[in-house]
């Protein structure tokens, strides 16, 4: 008897941990076709509490490794991408609030919320500063290779012409000539995005939430060129297709993933999406997609 009730409890246990690992995320998802298993990530990462403000990541392929930063430490952290510990920390700049890190080709650049860009390159680095202020919370950081530009998002207004209560703007600086283009590269209005949830015909809830979109973080697919823009408010993600119209809408688990401000792909289009800690550490989300 007691081996048979000793069987039974490790069923029971072995049984729990299974559950527990494919334990599902609270998410909703409007779109035509869920691009990514966005409700079971296939990897956590759990990050040391050197990173509890992580705010931008970006991935070396080459080298298997996430480089990230963390707000307002002057340091680049770069994390092993078979389990997510840091291997190695850079110094690059007096304490500061960083927030974003983009690798383009052999050049690190690192986004300050004021707007002003540092390029780290090997055995030298540079600065660049755009029109862009504090008042305009810039913390979104990608790369356009297509158009060899970087994306600014910015998290509150836009520049004083490109300014509407109801926009959220994002500008492009050109790799080319180094310089800020001020035509906006994508204005996200509020009365479009409202449209296209009202043909989904999401809660009152949800909409609430949507209302509060800002964007944190911002990344271009490596394969099919949509481009996909985080909030952290909200902890909401918008996807648009290659002619920067909205044609998906992602509500991420408020619970597990509370601040999201790092984004990237794998050049597979593996998602990669980072959350600062809140009452806990920060961690480092996975997410494989959905084949069609």
């Amino acid at each position: 008897m007691n081996n048979i009730y000793l069987s039974l409890i490790v069923t029971f246990l072995l049984t729990s941990c299974q559950f527990y690992g494919k334990k599902k995320y609270d998410t909703h998802v409007f779109s035509e076709r869920n691009s990514y298993a966005y409700h079971q990530p296939s990897r956590v990462f759990t990050l040391h509490s050197d990173l509890v403000e992580i705010s931008g990541l970006t991935f070396d392929a080459p080298r298997n490794e996430w480089i990230v930063v963390n707000d307002e430490k002057g340091k680049l952290f770069v994390l092993d991408g078979k389990n997510g510990k840091i291997k190695e920390d850079i110094p690059f700049h007096k304490d500061a609030d960083f927030e974003g890190v983009e690798l383009v080709n052999n050049s690190i650049w690192v986004l300050k919320s004021n707007g002003k860009l540092f390029e780290l390159i090997p055995d030298d680095k540079g600065s660049y500063d755009t029109p862009l202020s504090y008042d305009n919370d810039v913390e979104g950081l990608g790369f356009d290779a297509d158009a060899q530009v970087l994306l600014l998002a910015c998290k509150e207004k836009a520049l004083e012409k490109d300014h509407k209560k109801n926009h959220k703007v994002i500008y492009a600086f050109d790799l080319d000539d180094k310089s800020f283009i001020k035509t906006p590269y994508l204005i996200i209005d509020w009365d479009d995005l409202k449209d296209f949830l009202n043909e989904y015909d999401p809660n009152d809830k949800l909409k609430d939430r949507a209302r509060l979109f800002a964007p944190s973080a911002i990344a271009k697919h490596p394969i099919s060129k949509q481009l996909y823009v985080l909030s952290a408010r909200g902890s909401l993600m918008l996807v648009f297709n290659q002619e920067l119209q909205v044609e998906e809408v992602v509500f991420l688990d408020e619970a597990k993933i509370p601040q999201p401000e790092g984004i990237c792909f794998k050049p597979d289009g593996t998602l990669c999406i980072s959350t600062e800690g809140q009452k806990d550490k920060a961690k480092l989300f996975v997410f494989k997609a959905i084949e069609p």
